[in-house]
């Protein structure tokens, strides 16, 4: 029996060959992300130099030293077009009076609002900004109030910082806001692999899961052998629900091992990640089967099956941050497959761990699943 059905799961080959690319995609993704080591990721800052003086210079040389920091010289125009495409993350433009009367705090700053890496790396510029614009404000002040040279005043200054003995340096201040970017990036990569593992799950369900509750129907002959014994029957459509179940959970988990790994994600959320999308797929594979076997209009089940895909797709972030919808549909719809698992994802990450009620709705969704199963096997045995 084990055969039969291997060779009904397996015998189309378009499904195949979509089966097989589906996990090659998956695997790769997974690589992708695991190329990605937050040590080498780096913010990408263009610089507009004005002023092109020996204190612009040194203030682009000190921001060079980060290696989280990438600088490269543009035009404003060009600037502005790499910021718009997100090549860049931060452009810094220097007045051309940096120098003269003090001004070396009013620098100019463009990037995008979605960015949420530029605030964090804003606070490491200005730490080092910082000695050079009390710097210049006390050779300026010096000069107005002529109580000495640019020299005296440089003198001062220098013998202010090797003075600091206490840990409020801007060493120990710049580390800490490179720490903060990297977190930043940390959650980019968290939410990349959140995304992933969303999307995967709609593919499966929309290419792998429909299609196969459409193609598997009985033939003429096995239903015929199966009327001389009315138990055979529904161990025959048992045996096929078990073996799509494998056929289909295989698949998700290929995925989600590639991705989890890539990320380093703790066991404990990657078994409920498996457990929670593979619970999800099933509910969706004995959904269909359901209407498409029990309609008397196929087309208008099978529109129906299309739109229980999509909308639930629509509403749990697979296309969209689902934070953007109004507070009463978002609370609404969290109960929905892929708001569950993006719950899950996130409470698994968080210090409380998994909540009870990620847990409810699995056992919710593991008895909805089993309710349609009964009734699956209840339609066939009466089908035949």
């Amino acid at each position: 029996m084990i055969a039969h059905h291997f060779k009904r799961h397996f015998n189309n080959s378009t499904s195949f060959i979509i089966y097989g690319l589906l996990i090659a995609y998956f695997l790769i993704s997974g690589l992708q992300l695991s190329t990605i080591e937050l040590s080498a990721l780096t913010v990408n800052i263009g610089v507009i130099d004005n002023a092109d003086n020996e204190i612009s210079q040194q203030y682009i040389k000190s921001l060079s030293k980060h290696d989280i920091l990438r600088l490269s010289k543009t035009d404003f125009k060009q600037g502005m077009s790499l910021i718009d495409r997100e090549i860049l993350d931060l452009l810094i433009i220097i007045p051309q009076n940096y120098s003269a009367s003090g001004t070396a705090d009013k620098l100019d700053y463009y990037y995008l609002k979605s960015n949420v890496i530029a605030p964090a790396t804003l606070d490491l510029i200005a730490v080092d900004l910082m000695p050079q614009v009390i710097e210049n404000k006390l050779i300026a002040t010096s000069k107005l109030y002529q109580i000495g040279d640019e020299s005296t005043a440089k003198n001062d200054f220098k013998s202010y910082i090797s003075s600091l003995t206490d840990n409020f340096t801007v060493d120990i201040l710049t580390i800490d806001h490179a720490s903060q970017i990297r977190e930043e990036q940390a959650i980019i990569i968290l939410n990349s692999a959140k995304n992933s593992l969303l999307f995967a799950l709609f593919i499966i369900v929309l290419v792998v899961v429909l299609p196969l509750s459409i193609r598997l129907k009985t033939d003429i002959e096995t239903r015929r052998r199966l009327t001389l014994s009315k138990h055979g029957v529904v161990r025959y459509y048992l045996a096929e629900h078990c073996f799509s179940y494998f056929y289909l959970s295989l698949i998700w988990c290929v995925a989600v091992s590639a991705i989890t790994h890539a990320i380093k994600l703790n066991s404990q959320l990657t078994f409920f990640m498996l457990l929670s999308g593979s619970t999800t797929i099933i509910l969706y594979y004995e959904l269909f089967r359901l209407m498409l076997n029990n309609a008397k209009q196929g087309y208008i089940s099978s529109l129906l099956a299309l739109l229980a895909a999509i909308l639930p797709a629509i509403l749990g972030g697979v296309f969209f941050d689902s934070n953007l919808l109004p507070t009463r549909l978002f609370n609404l719809v969290s109960i929905l497959p892929f708001n569950a698992l993006e719950s899950a994802f996130y409470g698994g990450l968080s210090l409380q761990g998994l909540a009870i009620n990620h847990i409810l709705l699995l056992l919710v969704y593991l008895g909805l699943s089993l309710v349609l199963l009964t009734l699956n096997l209840a339609s066939a045995k009466r089908i035949v």
